[in-house]
């Protein structure tokens, strides 16, 4: 619950995930050994899918740009806590997936431990608040 769609439209969003993956160009790690992404979606509401504009255009271009221009490797893609309401538009949006992406994608709902157990190190880097051992989640945050 630390991302509200309530208080931030999907564009505005966008724009601050395309800041986190240029951060992550800085950083020889991502180029080298890769990037797992984690996407929790707990607290994503219906609602929230319904304001989101463009909302399917938008994610096939993100899809694209994953699979064709991230300047940086992906390790793995793990889709965490999906709602009922994000099941369809994941399943819409695997389609778009190359097998390449499809092979390093997880989709989780309880706990990320097949996660861990499949990357050596990843609970290490994780959050208590994820099952991880790396402190709580504003420890990491603070960190970065």
């Amino acid at each position: 619950d630390r991302f509200n769609f309530d208080k931030i439209a999907f564009p505005d969003f966008m724009k601050i995930q395309q800041t986190w993956m240029d951060y992550g160009l800085r950083d020889a790690r991502n180029q080298i050994g890769g990037t797992v992404f984690i996407i929790d979606a707990k607290n994503f509401s219906s609602d929230q899918l319904r304001k989101m504009t463009n909302a399917i255009r938008q994610l096939k271009m993100n899809t694209k740009y994953y699979q064709e221009a991230l300047p940086f490797r992906i390790r793995k893609m793990i889709y965490f806590n999906l709602p009922k309401c994000c099941e369809v538009l994941f399943k819409v949006m695997a389609e778009w997936f190359n097998e390449k992406i499809k092979a390093k994608t997880m989709v989780l709902a309880d706990t990320l431990q097949p996660a861990f157990d499949e990357i050596p190190g990843l609970k290490e880097l994780v959050p208590a608040d994820y099952g991880g051992t790396n402190g709580n989640f504003d420890d990491v945050w603070e960190k970065t």
